[in-house]
């Protein structure tokens, strides 16, 4: 038993030796770990990444309201409403944010908290694709990369879930914009083009932004592929860790189970030939007390076995011959194996 007991707690060493925990490992080295992100920090950084966008409207929407002749085919109402709804927008995403930070060490499910900031990420986005034309304005762009982030960042139900809703939003946008229900690109008192050309601040400004975002997407799209294989890498080698784990133990198994069958085999061969020969075998320890007995005890000295095993044999010899037999058996313990030694041992029946 104090084998099988050390023999397991060297294979949970082992295990655990393959095993990598959270706690272990360095601060620096979780946070660039994005695939061991959980669900709640994974939805924060598609926050964090859309909202310096937004802040960026929500500036430019400040500044054109302050200079009107930098681009005066934007609605001044609706810059002043889409400035006023970006401001708010990123205020609810901030509270958004410290709402995860306590999220995350709350046991349990996060659906909630993962469905508002997915839905609320599409109603952001949709509401400036709506105010700048989803066809005519570089929305489509980020309607494009919500879904591949959505798609790599949260959860396969959530994601689908969230990308259902904000096409849905989108292609209603569309449809009420077609049928006259609301006006297309309200953010425009007229169209961005002078003399069959884009003017430029717009198309800067257009290009800039698609620019930014496509490079972002890129750039966090290379990063996960990137830890992905490096988590796949690392899968291997534990993978390889543990084949060779199991393979030592099974071996040093096999040996044990190979030695214990040897000494069983052994044992048995010892027994019959003890049980089956006419010799009495004894097996006695350092003071001489009988361990055990052969059988054939019961026919010679009329003894059985079991009478035997526990007293001291020297109490069996004849009193003339008990000290000569005595030094006999002192003489094993300095190493003289040759030492022998004749005696009369007493019947039972005192003869």
């Amino acid at each position: 038993m104090p084998e099988q007991t050390n023999g397991a707690a060297c294979e949970g060493q082992e295990t655990d030796a393959l095993r990598e925990p959270q706690n272990r490992v360095p601060l620096r080295v979780r946070i660039w770990r994005l695939l061991d992100w959980s669900a709640v920090d994974r939805c924060r950084l598609l926050i964090l990444l859309t909202m310096p966008f937004f802040v960026g409207y929500a500036l430019r929407s400040d500044y054109l309201l302050a200079h009107p002749g930098v681009e005066p085919y934007y609605d001044r109402a609706t810059l002043i409403w889409m400035r006023f709804w970006l401001v708010a927008a990123c205020f609810f995403w901030a509270l958004f944010l410290v709402w995860g930070w306590l999220e995350r060490r709350r046991t349990g499910s996060h659906t909630l908290y993962l469905l508002v900031g997915s839905l609320s990420w599409w109603v952001g986005i949709v509401t400036v694709a709506y105010l700048l034309g989803p066809i005519t304005s570089p929305a489509w762009i980020a309607v494009v990369i919500g879904c591949v982030l959505n798609l790599l960042l949260l959860p396969r139900r959530v994601a689908v879930l969230a990308i259902s809703a904000g096409l849905t939003l989108l292609l209603a946008n569309l449809v009420a914009t077609m049928t006259g229900l609301i006006p297309y690109a309200p953010a425009f008192a007229e169209t961005p083009i002078v003399a069959s050309q884009m003017t430029f601040p717009y198309a800067l400004g257009s290009t800039l932004s698609s620019a930014l975002a496509t490079l972002l997407v890129v750039g966090v799209i290379g990063y996960i592929l990137t830890q992905w294989r490096e988590a796949i890498d690392r899968l291997r080698r534990a993978n390889a860790d543990l084949d060779r784990v199991v393979e030592d133990r099974t071996s040093e198994l096999a040996r044990r189970t190979q030695a214990e069958s040897a000494l069983r085999e052994s044992e048995e061969r010892y027994r019959r030939l003890t049980n089956n020969a006419f010799d009495l075998i004894s097996e006695i320890d350092s003071e001489g007390r009988l361990l055990y007995a052969s059988p054939n005890n019961r026919a010679v000295l009329g003894y059985d076995p079991d009478e035997l095993v526990g007293r001291v044999g020297f109490e069996l010899i004849h009193p003339d011959e008990r000290q000569e037999a005595i030094r006999a058996f002192q003489q094993l313990f300095v190493g003289n194996w040759e030492s022998q030694v004749v005696t009369r041992i007493r019947h039972k029946d005192g003869s």
